[in-house]
């Protein structure tokens, strides 16, 4: 295999798993479990188009910077968590240095 079949191949790969979160699991949460039991299941079909319309990637760009909160939760490794306004993260490197990513990391995912 070439490195560019390897590179197709990854690629390929990367954007299936990455299709199936988006649609198995953020889809779900954001629509309800209720919901998106109603809806079709997903076939891939290499007849249509890959692109996403303007109209739809307008509308979930709105949804997705909706969805951000004006506070960032960090939790450390013994599950202590503190508030820090959003705003005082903007433009200070320093403040990402300080608390550690691995703080924030943990409170995206809470």
């Amino acid at each position: 295999m070439s490195d560019e079949q390897k590179f197709q191949y990854a690629r390929a790969m990367n954007i299936a798993q990455y299709q199936n979160i988006l649609w198995y699991e953020y889809l779900q949460a954001l629509v309800g479990e209720e919901y998106f039991s109603t809806l079709p299941e997903y076939q891939y079909d290499s007849t249509k188009e890959p692109q996403v319309f303007a109209e739809f990637a307008h509308a979930i760009y709105r949804i997705t910077h909706a969805q951000i909160t004006n506070i960032v939760q960090l939790f450390d490794d013994w599950n202590n968590f503190r508030n820090i306004p959003l705003s005082d993260l903007f433009f200070s490197p320093e403040r990402i240095v300080q608390f550690g990513l691995d703080t924030m990391f943990r409170g995206m995912t809470r």
